[in-house]
């Protein structure tokens, strides 16, 4: 009988942890803004410790607001290894990116006033 109940309770905390990872899956990832994070929110970044996390803040205020993602590869300690594995989970804000409508737009000229026909006498 005792097998059985620490069967059953080893069994139940299985159950509880595949649930709990399941769940945690299932939430999607907090984008970051990396113009406006704090040092204690970048460094909920996976592979960005509180040193590196820092720098962020550092190039930020020393340099101004990142233009594009793909900057903070200047910043000492971030790769491109690591900055593949972050590049889903930050952002430049959306001041700073035009969002996808309008850079289709701008492609194809929109807003642009039409030329007016000419009048035939």
């Amino acid at each position: 009988m005792l097998k059985k109940s620490v069967f059953l309770a080893v069994f139940a905390m299985f159950g509880l942890m595949v649930c709990a990872s399941v769940d945690a899956l299932a939430q999607p990832s907090k984008v970051i803004d990396i113009n406006a994070a704090s040092v204690q929110e970048l460094d909920e970044l996976p592979g960005i410790g509180p040193a590196i996390a820092a720098r962020i803040v550092e190039y930020r205020e020393k340099n101004g607001p990142f233009s594009k993602i793909e900057d903070l590869m200047e910043v000492r300690g971030i790769g491109e290894k690591k900055f593949l594995n972050l590049q889903d989970r930050v952002t430049v804000g959306a001041a700073s990116q035009p969002d996808a409508a309008e850079a289709d737009a701008a492609k194809r000229g929109a807003g642009k006033q039409p030329k007016p026909s000419p009048e035939k006498p």
